[in-house]
């Protein structure tokens, strides 16, 4: 299924497909057969279950009760409950756990 792409000496080993684009167009997608088919897979739409199931492997999984603190957190619960609020806004450094928390979220 993973092919292997070459770009100026270094090796990417991987699924083409789920690349998507490669930051600067270092790599060529060779799942494309030609230019509209390139410019199509990359206007997919995601799947989000597979997106979120993709980003809990690649994090070593959800680990229990690390999310849990947020769902009795009044503020969240007000968010949750409010018809109106259509944004809750969770910040933090790079790193911090932030998508790890949604994922969490989104579990429950």
């Amino acid at each position: 299924m993973g092919q292997n792409v070459f770009q100026g000496g270094s090796t990417f080993s991987g699924s083409i497909s789920t690349l998507g684009t490669v930051i600067q167009g270092n790599f060529i997608n060779l799942d494309c057969k030609s230019q509209d088919d390139c410019c199509l897979a990359d206007l997919r739409l995601p799947i989000p279950h597979d997106d979120k199931k993709r980003i809990e492997d690649t994090n070593g999984g959800l680990l229990a009760g690390s999310y849990r603190w947020i769902l009795e957190n009044p503020e969240f619960q007000q968010w949750r409950h409010d018809t109106q609020s259509r944004l809750l806004w969770i910040k933090g450094d790079p790193g911090k756990g932030k998508t790890m928390l949604l994922c969490g979220i989104l579990t429950k």
